[in-house]
């Protein structure tokens, strides 16, 4: 099959420049091959901040976190599966801002602390707390921005802590 131009240049995690196949109509089954260079024709796809990325920027910190998304405004972000720990007693997002893309926390474990994502601004796309476990703790999503997209917490489980939305905005 011949390879078309791309409708817009794609860089994968390992800055790696892709271009799509007219032949493969899946980006499941090219992301599961970790095959980038096989992508469906006249889709988007945004680069991924994943795994030990996602958690190593995150332990950075609110600027660094911050300034990465600036430069990446369009990314998916995957800590599935991750387990946080608390520095100071809290796992803090506080004052993060998220790309545009799908966000997600899917079966995401946070420790017995407290953990807050107050004042933080999601951008568009589609944010999963499904199966994530939070345990004994405040939880708190209070003045947080979640842009146009689907939130989930199907299935999320909370301690004995409260859990707070106070002001938060859905679809802004």
């Amino acid at each position: 099959m011949a390879t078309q131009e791309p409708q817009r240049i794609i860089i994968d995690d390992a800055q790696k420049l892709v271009w799509w196949d007219e032949g493969v109509d899946s980006w499941n089954k090219a992301a599961e091959r970790r095959d980038f260079d096989a992508m469906a024709p006249g889709r988007e796809y945004y680069p991924v901040l994943k795994s030990d990325g996602a958690m190593a920027l995150w332990k950075y910190g609110k600027e660094e976190w911050n300034e990465w998304v600036a430069s990446n405004f369009e990314a998916d972000v995957d800590f599935s599966g991750e387990s946080f720990s608390a520095k100071d007693g809290v796992v803090d997002f506080s004052g993060y801002r998220f790309p545009n893309g799908n966000k997600s926390f899917v079966g995401a474990k946070f420790p017995n602390a407290d953990v807050t994502f107050h004042s933080a601004t999601f951008g568009e796309g589609d944010v999963s707390f499904f199966n994530a476990t939070f345990g004994a703790g405040n939880i708190s999503f209070d003045d947080v921005t979640f842009g146009k997209g689907d939130v989930l917490f199907r299935s999320a489980t909370f301690g004995s802590g409260q859990v707070g939305f106070d002001h938060a905005k859905f679809g802004a």
